[in-house]
């Protein structure tokens, strides 16, 4: 019990550090007290960490100046939220809804074949509504919205009409079910031609709370959630602001590139068994005839969806970094699946097969030299939907 209560204590301790001070003083003298403060110790943090996740739930579900807050998979509007069912059309009258399917993914084995995963995502143009029963406590936070979420594998769009001008829009997302196994690291929202909210790791039965700003002109706004993975939200709260701000990451992304036809990898792994010409070349490749293609306004590079390509095919991707001096930058990189990083030839960074489309995934400094720089990102793609990535420079 006594290494067991030091062991669960370690990371959580926030205002107690000085009980434990004292404890330790008991640990030789007096074993049983010290096993006995322990217990209460441990039992005080647990306390101190439920009211903390209850006060985040509670925070998430604030409305306090919303112009409008949408409860995924509610049934009928209740006080200040407006209910969304899984097969709400859009409608210009109620003003929001779903629009028409769009996307032509196919399921992943995550969703045929993974523990339960079968049973709740057997339809693949399907939005299902689910309920969070992994919730510890017997008490909810006041709004039930949290206790619920809306999900789908594919992407599916959103409408919200909203009159022209800047907002902040809070979206609640989170993984509903221990058998979702797509939702371990999902979360992504698309608005504006671009990815504003990116995949972040889900346990069982979480829900966070991200937002981003935006200027709508045309009367309305289109939330496009999913990506390499599938989504679950509970909640879209929007609120009006003076001005947009703007995403600085999204603003430093590297935006013009130049993309490889795809090299077949039937074996998947490793990605270094595919070369490139050979991969010596990389310091100064032969792109003229490779397909131009920019990166959306998040940043973010799409190299198409799962019908398209297959497990284990690589692609190159070139650009051109454009340096004052020499030195060194700070390069930020985040692909769905594994990849390799190149400047001017040398490798710089790997980075593995990590799920979702993660932003801060890999943070690094690289040499460059005064004027152009060539970098080469050399992408594997494996069960993703949608297959993607990004690269920033001056992020450190």
């Amino acid at each position: 019990m006594v290494a067991r209560a030091q062991f669960a204590l370690g990371g959580y301790l926030g205002g107690f550090e000085a009980r434990v001070a004292d404890m330790r003083a008991l640990r030789e003298t007096n074993p049983a007290a010290y096993r006995e403060s322990a217990e209460t110790l441990m039992r005080e943090v647990a306390d101190s960490l439920d009211a903390r996740q209850l006060a985040e739930y509670t925070a998430m579900a604030d409305t306090t100046d919303a112009l409008l807050a949408i409860d995924f998979g509610a049934e009928e509007d209740a006080d200040e939220w407006r209910a969304l069912t899984p097969d709400m059309a859009y409608d210009a009258e109620v003003g929001y809804g779903w629009l028409p399917l769009a996307d032509a993914s196919q399921p992943t084995p995550e969703e045929t074949g993974y523990a339960q995963a079968h049973r709740q995502l057997a339809g693949v143009d399907k939005i299902w509504s689910h309920g969070f029963p992994f919730w510890p406590f017997a008490q909810w936070p006041p709004a039930q919205t949290i206790r619920r979420a809306l999900f789908s594998g594919q992407q599916r769009t959103l409408r919200v009409d909203l009159p022209d001008g800047s907002y902040r829009v809070n979206v609640v997302t989170g993984n509903p079910a221990w058998g979702m196994r797509i939702y371990r690291c999902s979360g992504m929202v698309s608005e504006g031609g671009g990815v504003k909210i990116f995949d972040a790791p889900f346990y069982p039965g979480e829900a966070r709370d991200a937002s981003f700003t935006t200027t709508v002109t045309g009367g309305r706004m289109d939330l496009t959630f999913g990506g390499p993975s599938g989504w679950g939200v509970s909640a879209v709260i929007v609120r009006a602001i003076d001005a947009d701000p703007g995403d600085a990451l999204a603003a430093a992304a590297l935006r013009d590139w130049r993309i490889s036809p795809r090299y077949p990898n039937p074996e998947w792994w490793p990605i270094q068994q595919v070369r490139f010409s050979p991969d010596e070349a990389l310091a100064s490749p032969n792109a003229a005839a490779w397909t131009a293609v920019a990166a959306d306004t998040g940043g973010v590079v799409h190299l198409g969806d799962n019908t398209q390509a297959e497990t284990g095919d690589v692609v190159y991707a070139t650009t051109t970094l454009q340096a004052d001096e020499a030195g060194e930058v700070w390069l930020n990189v985040a692909s769905t699946s594994s990849a390799e990083v190149y400047v001017n030839g040398d490798k710089v960074a790997y980075l593995p097969n990590v799920k979702g489309l993660q932003r801060d995934e890999c943070t690094f400094q690289v040499p460059v030299r005064a004027g152009p720089n060539t970098i080469v990102v050399k992408l594997q793609r494996y069960w993703e939907r949608h297959w993607m990535f990004y690269a920033s420079q001056g992020v450190g």
